[in-house]
């Protein structure tokens, strides 16, 4: 009875190795060719498969060298590897997991990270990955909030409003402590809610050179008018632009009213 209690458990042992050969000849066929970075790692870090992307997004010459490796080296930051480990653990499935990993030659890049955790037929738990690089995404993010810090700080008035609707879609700080108006009540504005020398045919008519590619850029003087009622004279530098794929203007606007009363007082100096 023992001896055919082993050759059964021989026999599971032989159909679970076979069928997780199957399983990886089938993982193979099916990522060999993706250009999604496809890998198989073990809650301890070994990494059992990867797909020629993977190879090549993480800078190795070859699978057999990468599969050397351990997941912990590609993670720069050990805390990222714990946080990423410990929510896959719990919920069996980590969504556009985003952190730094790092290549072979140690440069270090981001990348995203889709994992699920698979049981194989011999009953070991494994994790599945799909790792897409998003350096070049993380940088231009950074480009524009670093973009967006210089806007915010600039004491002029910098506005960014629609080509066709001429609805504000971005007014700086500048111009809310300038004007004051809140965020939300400009995103419902227009330049003539604020320009009270124009209405709409007027202002389509002074922007429409822009408009035809006939300028590149309008400087003109007018006046503001604030929230409490009160006018200012500005300064207005407009020029038109893609953003987004949409056609929009964007402004910059100068409070001169020092400037005009430096002019005023050198007139009534003059007449006297």
């Amino acid at each position: 009875m023992a001896v055919g209690n082993q050759l059964g458990t021989l026999l599971l042992r032989k159909r679970a190795e076979e069928n997780l050969r199957q399983s990886e000849e089938k993982f193979r066929s099916l990522t060999e060719t993706l250009p999604i970075g496809i890998g198989v790692t073990t809650p301890e870090g070994r990494i059992i498969e990867a797909n020629p992307a993977l190879v090549k997004l993480l800078g190795y010459d070859s699978k057999e060298e990468f599969l050397q490796t351990t997941a912990f080296i590609h993670y720069p930051t050990p805390e990222d590897r714990q946080r990423f480990v410990e929510e896959l653990t719990t919920h069996g499935r980590v969504t556009d997991f985003e952190a730094q990993g790092r290549r072979k030659a140690g440069a270090l890049i981001w990348v995203s990270v889709t994992s699920v955790v698979r049981e194989t037929s011999g009953g070991e738990v494994t994790f599945v990955h799909s790792v897409q690089d998003i350096t070049e995404r993380k940088r231009a993010e950074a480009e524009r909030a670093q973009l967006l810090t210089v806007l915010e700080s600039s004491l002029n008035e910098i506005y960014i409003f629609d080509a066709e609707t001429l609805r504000f879609q971005y007014a700086n700080q500048g111009a809310l402590r300038n004007l004051g108006y809140s965020r939300e009540a400009m995103g419902e504005m227009t330049p003539v809610d604020l320009k009270p020398e124009f209405d709409l045919d007027s202002f389509r008519a002074l922007i429409g050179p822009l408009l035809r590619f006939e300028q590149e850029k309008l400087i003109f003087h007018t006046v503001h008018r604030r929230a409490d009622g009160s006018l200012y004279p500005i300064e207005v530098h407009l020029q038109m632009s893609d953003f987004e794929g949409k056609r929009v203007f964007h402004a910059t606007v100068l409070d001169i009213t020092e400037r005009k009363q430096a002019e005023d007082a050198l007139r009534r100096a003059e007449q006297n």
